[in-house]
């Protein structure tokens, strides 16, 4: 039997927790658990996530990475 994962709190922009009631009223997302998985790595910090100015840049990042 595997545990149930503990959910966190829905946070409205205002910084109040949500309640049950309201929570139910969200759309539901369309996300694969893998890429909730990720957005949640990222949000907490255990993935970094990086944001270029422009394309060239994330090709010379990319040039760089492969040449490693």
């Amino acid at each position: 039997m595997q545990k149930a994962e503990k959910k966190r709190p829905i946070i409205d922009p205002n910084g109040h927790k949500l309640s049950k009631k309201a929570m139910k009223k969200l759309p539901r997302t369309e996300l694969s658990p893998k890429v909730e998985k990720a957005l949640d790595d990222i949000a907490t910090g255990k993935e970094k996530l990086v944001k270029y100015d422009n394309f060239d840049e994330y090709i010379k990042h990319v040039k760089q990475v492969l040449e490693e």
